[in-house]
């Protein structure tokens, strides 16, 4: 793989840009594999910078935006591609975190590399998004099983550390960043109690999975729809239904399409009365 230079993206303001007319908004959105959960993050306002741990193979839906080129490795030794316009505009910075070698692992400690210098560029997307957080809860693990804290007793502590690191990055730097979000998870096994009713929520190591939409304020179910006919219907789910967690600050369609676009629907409707009123 060749070298590649830093992003192209160019920052004009300390705040990231504002596409599409919208407020800035931070997505979780779960569900089973299949789900286009990837695919709605692939429709989210532009540049995007996404954080792919997911294996090879499952970035089509980012690749589709546009003309992709080949993986090359940039400065820090990040394997990475750029999805682009006809117009030769980035629209979309795919970097891959992976272990080739699980027992001997790189890709955790790369990526923490990585955020080290993520200040100084944060601005220069609109989104960011994170794909997904049970492959990076996997590449954190592996991190400090084979690497840090090799040799341990207790197993406990290997899902401790990264617990403690998604905490870190998906309610830390993520929070903070007033750009876009998006985080793509997958359905917890594991039900929670919430109200006096037992209810499902994203896949996240230990308590993780209860609080881990606190900071967000859009928190949807990916799913499918099985039509009349044999078709199927993908969708989101924006409300809790008492057996799956959800909800939506800006009052996304329950259900809606796996498009950005869709999410502003009834946002759109409300701000066109406010504003006849006016």
């Amino acid at each position: 793989m060749k070298k590649k230079e830093k992003p192209v993206a160019k920052a004009k303001s300390h705040q990231p840009k504002i596409s599409y007319g919208y407020q800035p908004i931070h997505i979780i959105v779960y569900g089973d594999p299949g789900a286009k959960k990837s695919s709605l993050a692939a429709t989210m306002p532009t540049p995007i910078l996404l954080l792919n741990f997911d294996p090879y193979g499952k970035e089509g839906p980012y690749l589709r935006r546009g003309n992709a080129s080949s993986v090359e490795v940039d400065d820090l030794g990040v394997p990475c591609q750029d999805v682009l316009s006809d117009k030769g505009e980035l629209l979309i910075r795919i970097e891959h975190y992976h272990d080739l070698d699980p027992e001997n692992p790189s890709a955790w400690k790369l990526f923490k590399t990585r955020m080290q210098y993520f200040a100084d560029e944060a601005m220069n997307w609109s989104t960011i998004v994170y794909d997904s957080a049970t492959y990076m809860e996997l590449a954190a693990r592996w991190y400090d099983q084979f690497k840090l804290n090799k040799g341990a007793k207790d197993p406990r502590q290997h899902y401790n550390y990264s617990k403690m690191q998604l905490e870190l990055h998906l309610l830390g730097r993520a929070a903070a960043f007033p750009g876009n979000i998006v985080v793509c998870c997958h359905i917890s096994e594991t039900e929670d109690e919430q109200h006096g009713t037992t209810i499902i929520n994203p896949a996240a190591p230990g308590k993780l999975r209860r609080y881990l939409a606190s900071g967000y304020s859009e928190l949807y179910r990916a799913y499918v729809k099985n039509k009349k006919g044999g078709e199927s219907e993908w969708l989101l789910q924006t409300e809790s239904n008492g057996q799956y967690n959800a909800s939506s600050q800006i009052r996304a369609p329950n259900p809606c399409h796996p498009e950005y676009e869709e999410l502003w629907d009834e946002w759109k409707k409300v701000n066109a009365k406010l504003r006849g009123r006016s």
